[in-house]
């Protein structure tokens, strides 16, 4: 990975996490909360949390199972465990609810097609 700084100066790095490891601490959260909101990268740290690693292998660290977690994606993982209930509950309440609104439009213009066809007159 080579990073163009200016063009007399480029900085070439083996890993992208060298990049995060040159960082203050403020400026990793500012970096990684920025990060953190990119289809991308919610897609790969959801891989490591379903299937334990993204597609291409990467995962994050993982210590033996104990009554607390010690990483970030173990405890991630343990959260949604812990909550997977509530998260399907409303996960499905809310296509339910996508569901009925799609319904009452569908529903609206088979009625108004249905008043056209057969000659009906709306009052």
């Amino acid at each position: 990975m080579i990073l163009q700084v200016t063009n007399y100066l480029a900085i070439e790095l083996t890993e992208p996490n060298e990049l995060v490891e040159l960082m203050s601490e403020e400026d990793k959260l500012h970096f990684m909360q920025s990060l953190s909101s990119h289809e991308i990268i919610i897609k790969h740290v959801a891989d490591q949390i379903i299937n334990g690693s993204t597609e291409d292998g990467y995962s994050g660290s993982f210590s033996m199972v104990e009554s607390k977690p010690h990483t970030a994606l173990q405890t991630a993982i343990r959260d949604i465990s812990i909550n997977s209930s509530e998260i399907a509950k409303s996960e499905i309440e809310s296509l339910q609810n996508a569901l009925a609104a799609a319904e009452k439009v569908r529903d609206e213009y088979m009625n108004k097609y249905y008043d056209l066809y057969h000659g009906r007159m709306s009052r």
